[in-house]
């Protein structure tokens, strides 16, 4: 059997896992905000023999479109249920980083909440090469 983590009296949790659920709250109201729409404004492609949708999201890296709320299969959870993702991520050209304390917070929370400059609509795959060197 493995260590266990400490459990931080303050927190109620560990720190990691502290850290981990405050990086998601703030992702989460980042999806929120105006920057992160007007990348997807950005992305629109007029698509209007398709019936009601007007328009799909067209990746900046490889030029794929995906409709708006398209999701495509990656694989099976440990429980062999299908996993699935958004066909599209907004990217940040420069990481967002780390929020393993709390004097990485400023600094995440800048690179984060950036410019539109600072944003690009890609495709899971290219996204996903990117990040992750294709290895995930």
């Amino acid at each position: 059997m493995g260590k266990r983590s400490i459990i931080n009296p303050v927190y109620g949790m560990t720190e990691a896992a502290f850290f981990g659920k405050l990086r998601s709250m703030l992702r989460k109201q980042w999806r929120h905000s105006q920057m992160y729409k007007d990348a997807l404004n950005r992305a629109k492609v007029p698509y209007p023999h398709l019936g009601r949708r007007k328009f799909s999201i067209k990746c900046e890296q490889c030029g794929d479109e995906y409709a708006l709320q398209e999701r495509i299969e990656i694989g099976k959870t440990k429980s062999g249920n299908t996993k699935t993702v958004l066909a599209y991520q907004i990217d940040h050209k420069v990481d967002a980083g780390s929020l393993k304390n709390f004097d990485d917070l400023s600094g995440f929370a800048e690179r984060l909440f950036c410019s539109i400059d600072e944003l690009q609509v890609w495709c899971y795959h290219c996204h996903k090469e990117k990040t992750h060197g294709g290895k995930i």
